[in-house]
């Protein structure tokens, strides 16, 4: 029975990793909050019930200090996906959360509330202003000013948005999908030449666009036309994240932090102790990555580990002195019977 419940366990991980794996269900039925694992003995010697859940959470750390947790820590949050701001008065999460609306907001106070949409399992966020952001639940939604959310008609199943303003804004997903919209509600679609799930893009401008097709990165000039750039075939597995700071510095993260100065070619780089990256973002100063084991930072030529704070680092995003950490977590525990 141990055995089986140690299945059960993996078989829970595995389905709410949905961004990392690729493998979620585009059904958008929630990923399983809790899961009752099999006996094993407790710490005294009796028989009590193995437990397993994934929960999130949002942090900040100010400044380079050690990170605060700002909400999640009463169970009450499912893994953050992306975390994107207009401000540092105006910041939303995007997470899978069961049961509630997915999407939360803050006005940078430390307080985080839902947003009345009614949408609980999100994957990505991001906008050009405060009065004009898209979602993604699989489908597009948009919000323009003070409106209501509206659906926009969606060609893929939809995962993350880069734009360079309000009327050139990029969409990617599923099947090596790309869309793009002038902001009307309006997208035309393109294809990077794969069947690949595509979770990341960024730009440097409307004429220099990445996205990270799996074990691949593709690259336009904005002309429809997506040409690969491969990374080094040892490390070759599905890329999470990109950013840059501009056109001839950008960041890549997948079995690794991997760099190229936009020429077309991808370099390891080697630090001491980053292992197993799942987001990156930087403000032209520091360099930031998410592990499975933290925050590392970048500061000059040297890598150095935040103070101790959150584990499953997920998504970062940052403004002024205050970096944003969205966390998922996998936690098991046993309970008496």
């Amino acid at each position: 029975m141990q055995g089986f419940g140690v299945i059960l366990v993996a078989m829970a991980l595995a389905s709410c990793r949905g961004r990392a794996s690729g493998h979620d269900e585009a059904s958008g039925r929630a990923p399983p909050r809790e899961m009752v694992a099999g006996s094993s003995p407790t710490a005294g010697g009796a028989v009590g019930h193995r437990h397993a859940e994934i929960k999130g959470a949002i942090w900040r750390s100010h400044a380079g200090a050690a990170p605060v947790e700002l909400v999640g820590g009463h169970g009450e949050l499912d893994p953050v996906q992306r975390l994107w701001g207009a401000s540092a008065t105006d910041i939303y999460a995007a997470a899978w959360d069961d049961p509630g609306h997915g999407l939360l907001h803050s006005k940078g106070d430390g307080v985080w509330s839902h947003e009345p949409l009614n949408e609980r399992r999100l994957f990505g966020v991001w906008g050009s202003s405060a009065r004009d952001v898209y979602v993604a639940n699989g489908g597009i939604l948009h919000k323009r000013g003070d409106s209501h959310w509206e659906r926009e008609e969606a060609h893929t199943f939809v995962r993350a948005f880069w734009g360079s303003g309000p009327h050139d804004v990029w969409a990617v997903g599923d099947g090596g999908t790309v869309m793009h919209s002038t902001g009307d509600g309006k997208w035309t679609v393109q294809s990077i030449g794969k069947d690949a799930l595509v979770l990341a893009i960024w730009g440097s401008g409307p004429h220099d666009i990445y996205v990270a097709g799996e074990d691949q990165i593709y690259h336009s000039i904005g002309d429809g036309k997506w040409a690969p750039q491969i990374l080094p075939s040892k490390y070759r597995v599905q890329i999470h994240d990109l950013w840059g700071s501009g056109p001839n510095d950008v960041y890549a993260v997948a079995a690794g932090l991997f760099h190229s100065t936009g020429n077309g070619d991808w370099t390891r780089l080697e630090i001491d102790g980053l292992e197993t990256p799942d987001a990156v973002w930087g403000n032209g100063k520091e360099l930031y990555v998410g592990t499975s084991h933290g925050v590392f930072v970048r500061r000059g030529d040297a890598w150095s580990p935040l103070p101790p704070g959150p584990e499953g680092v997920h998504a970062l995003w940052g403004v002024g002195d205050d970096l944003y950490i969205g966390t998922e977590q996998f936690t098991e525990w046993t309970t008496p019977e």
